[in-house]
């Protein structure tokens, strides 16, 4: 063991028990608050709306009858979203759709947060000089702990109370279906939490521990898929995504789910616990695998953009993938039904301001398509600050490269990435619909993600200019990912006025040309928006030939 090594290790035995637990739990939230701000918030709204659209489109279960049975008979809306139950009253619609959602951005939230309070905040040497103050040996677990509970918990009334309100008043929605529910959303975020917690005591840095967590993650949501596509209906035993099918709100209400759902998270922070007492610190339990040491093939910045990102280019290619092909998959099933059920097609009206079912379904599906590969070039542009910030900007600018090559090598690399996100995507939501539907929809589903690809690139350009400009401008760019997103999913829901819909980076696809696939890109709207990619890329660069390098 090294001199530093022995000496970090015995920080934290300075003091004893959960010494300084408060303290450090205050700087925590004082740091964190703003992120679980902005998760929470939005996932709460989320709750809050759904039930009430769906009243509005099917004020009965009569009128929903028809979607409620489509729903139910689609293996790919199973594989995203589990089995639909009987009768499909309100409250089981609502947290059978939008439950599926709350559950994956919870889950998300959690295994996020835990990897930056544990290992990024470890190998950043945050943890080394908050231990520094004398914490007791226990502190640092135990406040991740505290964090993970309070928000969870805090995530399940929020999105329990918004249900319980709703209840007052209706014969669909109940307030044990509520309680149930916010139960369910506060469990799976504790127990994805600790699952996490216990990841980052076996893995050596914050990247393997993010990939171990992901993994995880990704083999759970499996499990809930297998449990409902096969009669090994066990698997939801062994994934907190089936945690809300066996405790079933608005159905049965099961309590017994809840009961060992609980006990298995105390038995997992216990266990990080044991494990956080035989690790040394800034490593993990289980050793690295070996590798031979060599040069890089390229030292220019392009090659060492590519080395550092192409795995993660990689992993995005699985979730683009698999919600193309679910889109696709749904598409027949939810295509004829809106041209059968006169609810269901008056919900695609207010959706869309296309004219026929088909082009309708494909203006909606887009979305989900097109918002992961924006979402990977801007992190991919954003990934510079935090380069910066780490002093890896400083290192490779010490080597001689121009001020400006690292900015164009991520240009070049979340460019190229998002444009191969977007067209692997489309190509998948295409073939999957040409084997569920016909030639004509699958022109559709291949023609509306694809016309999005100069609003992808204007805001790679976008993070770009955020970059070169001001550190802290980066988080802007995010709004203009939501708001894009936002307007193309309900700008016809609300009627937003044009010139609203205008300032969005989506929606500006083939229902704004004509009814023919081959008018499929409004081109005026598409030279504004590569305008603004070149504009913001050129004024990124420009502005880091001038502006100092922060580092830290």
């Amino acid at each position: 063991m090294t001199t530093h090594s022995a000496t970090a290790a015995a920080v934290p035995l300075a003091g004893s028990g959960v010494r300084g637990l408060g303290p450090l739990l205050r700087l925590t939230l004082r740091r964190y608050r703003l992120r679980l701000a902005c998760w929470m918030v939005p996932i709460i709204a989320l709750v809050a709306v759904t039930a009430p659209s769906y009243a509005t489109t099917y004020p009965d279960l009569a009128s929903r009858g028809p979607l409620v049975e489509s729903l139910r008979d689609n293996d790919a809306t199973k594989v995203l979203y589990g089995h639909l139950p009987r009768p499909g009253t309100l409250g089981q619609l609502a947290q059978w759709e939008m439950g599926t959602y709350v559950i994956v951005l919870t889950s998300v939230m959690m295994l996020t947060l835990v990897v930056a309070m544990t290992r990024v905040d470890e190998d950043l040497g945050r943890s080394e000089t908050v231990a520094a103050a004398g914490l007791g040996r226990w502190t640092p677990t135990a406040a991740v702990t505290a964090v993970v509970v309070a928000a969870s918990a805090l995530l399940g009334i929020g999105a329990g109370g918004v249900l319980a309100l709703q209840a007052i008043g209706s014969t669909e929605l109940t307030l044990a279906g509520a309680t149930v529910f916010g139960l369910v959303v506060t469990l799976t975020g504790i127990g994805i939490g600790a699952t996490t917690l216990v990841v980052s005591e076996l893995f050596w840095d914050a990247s393997s521990t993010r990939r171990a967590a992901w993994a995880v993650v990704a083999t759970g949501f499996a499990a809930r898929v297998g449990a409902d596509l096969t009669p090994w209906h066990w698997l939801r035993a062994i994934s907190w995504f089936g945690l809300k099918d066996a405790a079933a709100p608005y159905t049965t209400n099961d309590p017994a789910p809840l009961v060992g759902a609980a006990l298995v998270a105390a038995a997992l922070f216990a266990a990080a616990f044991a494990l956080h007492a035989r690790r040394e610190f800034g490593a993990g339990l289980l050793a690295p695998p070996p590798h031979r040491p060599h040069r890089l093939a390229s030292v220019s910045s392009w090659g060492l953009a590519w080395r550092l990102g192409r795995d993660s280019l990689i992993l995005w290619c699985v979730p683009v993938v698999g919600i193309a092909a679910l889109f696709g998959g749904m598409s027949h099933a939810l295509i004829t039904l809106a041209g059968s059920d006169s609810a269901t097609g008056s919900m695609f009206d207010d959706l869309s301001s296309a004219t026929d079912p088909e082009r309708q379904y494909f203006s909606f599906s887009y979305v989900f398509i097109a918002v992961l590969p924006m979402v990977y070039g801007v992190q991919t542009i954003l990934g510079s600050v935090a380069d910066e910030r780490d002093g890896l900007l400083d290192t490779e600018l010490a080597t001689g490269v121009r001020r400006t090559a690292p900015l164009m090598a991520r240009l070049l690399l979340a460019a190229a990435g998002s444009t191969v996100l977007l067209a692997v995507g489309s190509a998948v939501q295409a073939v999957v619909t040409l084997a569920v539907a016909d030639a004509e929809a699958a022109r559709w589903a291949l023609a509306y993600p694809l016309a999005q690809l100069p609003g992808v690139v204007a805001a790679v350009g976008l993070a770009a200019a955020a970059v070169g400009s001001l550190r802290r401008l980066p988080a802007l760019v995010w709004a203009v990912v939501a708001w894009s997103g936002f307007v193309a999913v309900f700008a016809d829901l609300v009627k937003l006025p044009d010139w609203l819909r205008s300032a969005a980076l989506f929606g500006h696809g083939p229902h704004a040309v004509s009814g023919d696939v081959g008018g499929w890109m409004p081109w005026g709207a598409a030279a504004v928006l590569v305008a603004i990619a070149v504009g913001g890329a050129a004024f990124g660069l420009a502005r880091m030939t001038r502006r100092d390098i922060v580092v830290g």
